[in-house]
């Protein structure tokens, strides 16, 4: 089984000429972090000279005790099929996809749309979950889409009881298009997600779209009564 110390190790000269990643356990992050854990997620194999790399995109919302990699794909050495730790051409080879292929992508993945048309490929692909609908959700609210944030929420109470555990206002605060409420919840969420994932020397806290001028207009609300 690889350790996390020889992953640390092996990729020591990848991180030297690539000031914008760091190692954060198995994860390579790249830097700086929003809204958005970005990299390459490097687990181990049950073979102790083997690892098993795959990219990464996730939200930093909401904070969760589930391991959640978000989207992504598992790499594989274009000449062997695995990857050997132990085999200098090997890891070149790693370093050599990393560099020409996967790092640029992930670094040109910066915004909610971005976001939004990586889940549309895994969508057409057919890798993709009804638990892909919540962040679907999520995306909608912190883009300012209040109005097919809550269409989908009403019709799954399942949805609408784990939001509440989350934070009981957010369901409250999306009927009534607070913005002020729904951007205060996903800013906590997003410092405890980053807290919970080890990423807060690299974390830039940036205002969602939603609380951008710009942002969708909210739909007026018919008077009550």
């Amino acid at each position: 089984m690889t350790t996390g110390a020889e992953i640390r190790k092996m990729v020591k000269p990848l991180l030297e000429r690539n000031d914008d990643l760091a190692m954060v356990g198995r994860f390579m992050v790249v830097k700086p972090i929003h809204h958005f854990r970005r990299g390459i997620y490097i687990d181990y194999c049950r073979n102790p000279w083997m690892f098993d790399p795959r990219t990464v995109v996730a939200l930093l919302i909401p904070p969760s005790d589930v391991i959640t990699l978000g989207f992504g794909d598992f790499l594989s050495d274009p000449k062997t099929g695995y990857w050997d730790a132990t085999n200098p051409d090997s890891v070149q080879r790693l370093f050599d996809v990393l560099e020409e292929r996967i790092l640029p992508k992930l670094r040109s993945t910066t915004t909610f749309e971005h976001y939004r048309a990586l889940a549309a490929q895994y969508e057409a692909s057919g890798d993709y979950y009804d638990w892909d609908r919540f962040f679907e959700m999520l995306v909608a609210t912190a883009t300012g889409n209040l109005d097919l944030a809550q269409s989908i929420v009403e019709p799954l109470p399942s949805m609408q009881h784990y939001l509440a555990q989350l934070a009981p206002s957010f369901c409250p605060a999306l009927l009534a298009r607070d913005r002020v409420e729904i951007a205060r919840i996903l800013h906590e969420w997003e410092a405890l997600a980053v807290q919970k994932c080890k990423l807060e020397k690299f974390w830039e806290p940036t205002p969602f779209p939603l609380e951008l001028e710009g942002a969708p207009p909210v739909r007026p609300q018919p008077e009550p009564g």
